[in-house]
């Protein structure tokens, strides 16, 4: 679990067409307890078609393969544990 949380834990509502054909937006005001399932709590509501989620602002992201020649290989391992304690929470 990452520093906001789940995925379900920021979701604020969600558009749905339930087994009898209707459309419905559930959210913690709008069909609470169908919101509570969506969020977990069971299967089967319905077919959601669109979810609506809080978001957060991030730090810039470093990604992509870094590659070391094998001959390094104990140098690059030694240096892990001290980068790794210095990468937010």
């Amino acid at each position: 679990m990452g520093k906001h949380g789940l995925s379900c834990d920021n979701l604020l509502s969600a558009d749905l067409v339930t087994a009898e054909g209707q459309f419905l937006t559930a959210s913690a005001d709008q069909h609470p307890d169908l919101f509570w399932g969506l969020r977990g709590g069971g299967g089967n509501f319905g077919v959601v078609t669109s979810f609506e989620y809080r978001v957060y602002s991030v730090d810039p992201v470093l990604a992509g393969m870094v590659l070391h020649p094998m001959a390094k290989a104990r140098e690059v391992l030694a240096l892990l544990p001290g980068f790794r304690a210095q990468l937010p929470g």
